[in-house]
C-alpha cells in the first residue's frame, strides 16, 4: 500500500513536468522561429515479486521455505526525454527586406557572449556598426568566398539575399571583433561547388546534438567544424512562425490535467485507507 503512494506521486510529478513544457509551448506560440518541446514518458523500474510459502521437505521432515515468483511490481512512470521537435513552421510575408525565414533544417548562426549560437529567428535590424543583428543585439554570421567568417554589412538599402544565402549589395566585414573565440573553428566548404559571399546557415546531421539554451537559441558542444547547409532555402521578406499548434497543445494540457487528478485521487484514497488501518491497530 505504501508503494502505491510513491507510484501515484511519480505519476503526479511527471504530469507536472509535462504541463510545464506545454505551458512554455503555448506562451511562445507567437515567437518567431520558436520550436516546440515534447516529452516522452517511460515506465519506472520494475521489481520481481515472490510469494513466501512454508512446506515440508520431501527428504526430511524439517520445515523448508519456498519462494514462488508471481509477477512484477511497477513503480509508476518517469520522464524519459524532453526534446525539441524542429518542425517546419509556416512562412509569413512581411515585405521587410530585413526579415528572413528558413525553409529546411538549417539554422542561422549568431555571435553571442556565450559563443556561437544557432536559431531560426530571422527578424533582423542594422546596429550602430552597420551590421545585421537580431533582437538580442547578436550579430548574424556570414562567410566570404575564401571561407573567412565575418558579419553582414549592407551597402545598399535594397540589398538582397538569395535563396542559397548569396549576398548582393552587401559587404562581409571581418575587422569587427567576434565575442566568440573563433580560434580553431573551421568552415567546411566541401559541399559548396562555387563558394561566394553568403550568410552562414548550418545544418546538423543529428539535431539531437543541439541543446536548447533559451531566446530561441541552440548550442552545440562540437562547433569546431561548421558545415553550411546546401538544402535550406532563405526567403527574404518573410518570417517563420512558431511550429506550435494551440489546439493540439490545449488538448494535451487537458489530458495532462485529467491524468494528474486521477493520480491524486488514488493517492488520497490510499492515504485514507492507511489512516483507517492505523486507527484499527490501536484497538487490537
Amino acid at each position: 500500500m505504501i508503494k502505491g503512494l510513491y507510484t501515484s506521486a511519480s505519476g503526479m510529478t511527471t504530469q507536472m513536468k509535462k504541463q510545464d513544457t506545454i505551458a512554455n509551448n503555448i506562451a511562445n506560440v507567437n515567437t518567431t522561429g520558436f520550436k516546440k518541446s515534447e516529452t516522452i514518458m517511460t515506465q519506472g523500474k520494475e521489481f520481481e515479486i515472490y510469494r513466501k510459502e512454508d512446506g515440508l521437505d520431501k527428504v526430511s521432515p524439517n520445515p523448508k521455505t519456498k519462494m514462488t515468483k508471481i509477477g512484477k511490481l511497477g513503480t509508476g512512470v518517469k520522464m524519459a526525454e524532453n526534446f525539441v521537435s524542429h518542425g517546419q513552421g509556416s512562412l509569413k510575408e512581411t515585405e521587410n527586406n530585413l526579415d528572413f525565414a528558413l525553409e529546411g533544417k538549417g539554422l542561422f548562426v549568431f555571435d553571442t557572449k556565450n559563443g556561437l549560437r544557432y536559431g531560426r529567428n530571422g527578424s533582423l535590424s542594422v546596429n550602430n556598426e552597420g551590421v545585421l543583428v537580431n533582437g538580442n543585439g547578436d550579430k548574424l554570421v556570414a562567410y566570404d568566398f575564401q571561407g573567412n567568417l565575418g558579419f553582414v554589412k549592407p551597402n545598399d538599402p535594397n540589398f538582397s539575399i538569395g535563396s542559397d544565402g548569396s549576398l548582393i549589395g552587401v559587404e562581409i566585414v571581418s575587422d569587427i571583433p567576434f565575442k566568440t573565440n573563433t580560434t580553431g573553428i573551421a568552415l567546411n566548404l566541401e559541399n559548396i561547388e562555387s563558394p561566394q559571399n553568403s550568410v552562414l546557415v548550418c545544418e546538423f546531421e543529428d539535431l539531437k546534438d543541439l541543446q536548447l539554451e533559451g531566446d530561441t537559441y541552440f548550442y552545440s558542444n562540437s562547433q569546431n567544424n561548421l558545415t553550411p547547409s546546401v538544402a535550406t532555402s532563405i526567403h527574404q521578406g518573410y518570417l517563420e512562425n512558431s511550429d506550435v499548434s494551440v489546439v493540439k497543445e490545449m488538448v494535451e494540457m487537458i489530458n495532462c490535467s485529467r491524468l494528474y487528478e486521477s493520480n491524486q485521487k488514488v493517492l488520497t484514497s490510499l492515504d485514507e485507507t492507511i489512516a483507517k488501518s492505523n486507527e484499527l491497530n490501536k484497538w487490537t
